[in-house]
């Protein structure tokens, strides 16, 4: 009797709550004047430069869906979080919100047949950058955003997937960057995560699982002694390693074979480095991937290897592995070595221990350089073939010294064996 009359009471409860946030939502998804709706589209603007955008997407929603009423959200969200939350009216009202204008922005971002012309966000470059690190710093947790993404869901559209959809409005932040779908099985490990968590993920288990981490040496003990510092890119150049861009499966799939280190293109800019920025932060708190991998921050942590000077990032440059969109070299410079002083800041381990993502690749590169005669090839053909011209005049005086040898060679057979 005494849980009956509990679960009524928690009934009775639930429905106030659902009412009350409902009374509180609805009537400014229809209200014009002060309200965040009206019929001129420059004051959705003025409400973007406050971050009040999202009543907008709200109502886009539901307008999309023929509803009225954000009661059958609320309904779940206030089910879904029942438990969790002490201040249950302000987190469901927050995550309904927020949810909305992530997920409505997402589809729009991709289906462009959803997109309106009155869209606050999609035609203003500056203030998409700015909602995209927002919901990064603050999104809701991604369980609620599935939720609130299944119940807005198109069941008859293929492209309408959460995760796809996320990671392509994120992509372009992060250069020419692939994100891969993050599997199912990852997704469930992380619905307590966020956005963040979901871009982290779609960045790092390509190398984990497929690539840098499995060419490890087969004894993980022995890692740590073989681990050193590799070269700065002139020195390794100097040494016969040549650089290549080449397409990996995500920025950090970095690779050295046969001589030649694979490092995807990275678009150096302001929104680039803010973003890895705030991946190195996160996985400082939270750390990603099995084993504790921060592979973001062994990433930034390899570069930062490779240059040493606004040489090496010219280096880099003119191989096309780092475009510059800063201005100069030496602006990239000054901003991968601040980045390198927030990690020290951070972990306080300026060695590299065996747990380094690109342990593997920094092996490889020294028992190459240690080789002598792969450095005395790459030191003959920097100092004396380093231009075709010098090339040309090599090969002009070795034909001239093969013909003068075998000039000599007939004059002195000649001499021995006069024709009679």
């Amino acid at each position: 009797m005494e849980s009956e009359m509990s679960e009524i009471n928690e009934m009775y409860r639930k429905r106030k709550i659902v009412d009350h946030i409902c009374s509180t939502i609805d009537p400014k998804l229809h209200a014009n004047g002060d309200g965040f709706f009206t019929d001129e589209p420059e004051k959705y603007h003025s409400l973007l430069k406050e971050r009040k955008p999202f009543h907008y997407y709200l109502k886009t929603l539901l307008q999309r869906r023929n509803e009225t009423s954000v009661r059958r959200y609320v309904e779940a969200f206030v089910d879904s979080l029942w438990k969790e939350y002490d201040d249950i009216v302000d987190q469901v009202t927050k995550h309904i919100v927020k949810g909305c204008l992530a997920v409505e922005l997402f589809r729009r971002f991709k289906m462009k047949h959803l997109r309106k012309d009155d869209d606050p966000v999609l035609g203003d470059v500056e203030a998409l950058n700015q909602i995209r690190f927002d919901l990064l710093r603050s999104s809701p947790p991604f369980e609620s955003l599935l939720l609130l993404f299944d119940l807005s869901k198109n069941e008859a559209d293929p492209q309408d997937s959460l995760i796809e959809l996320a990671l392509h409005f994120f992509e372009c932040m992060i250069g020419h960057c692939n994100l891969k779908p993050v599997h199912i099985s990852k997704i469930h490990a992380m619905r307590h995560g966020n956005l963040l968590d979901l871009v982290c993920n779609a960045l790092c288990p390509q190398i984990l699982d497929d690539g840098v981490v499995s060419q490890r040496n087969s004894d993980p003990e022995n890692v740590e002694e073989d681990l050193q510092f590799i070269n700065y890119a002139t020195e390794l150049q100097e040494a016969g390693i040549k650089f290549k861009k080449w397409k990996g499966d995500t920025i950090l799939d970095i690779k050295f074979e046969n001589g030649v280190m694979k490092i995807p293109a990275l678009k150096v800019s302001r929104t680039t480095l803010k973003v890895l920025r705030h991946l190195i932060e996160h996985e400082a708190r939270f750390r990603c991937g099995p084993s504790d991998q921060r592979c973001v921050t062994d990433y930034v942590k390899f570069l930062k290897c490779l240059v040493n000077s606004p040489k090496d990032v010219e280096l880099l440059r003119r191989n096309g592995i780092i475009e510059n969109w800063l201005g100069s070299d030496e602006l990239i410079f000054e901003d991968l070595s601040g980045l390198d002083r927030t990690i020290c800041d951070m972990h306080r381990q300026p060695q590299m221990s065996k747990s380094f993502t690109y342990s593997q690749v920094l092996i490889n590169v020294n028992c190459h350089c240690k080789h002598r005669r792969s450095v005395w090839m790459a030191k003959l053909w920097n100092n004396y073939f380093n231009s075709p011209w010098s090339l040309i005049s090599f090969i002009a005086a070795t034909v001239l010294l093969l013909l003068t040898i075998i000039q000599t060679v007939y004059s002195v057979l000649s001499y021995y064996h006069p024709k009679h």
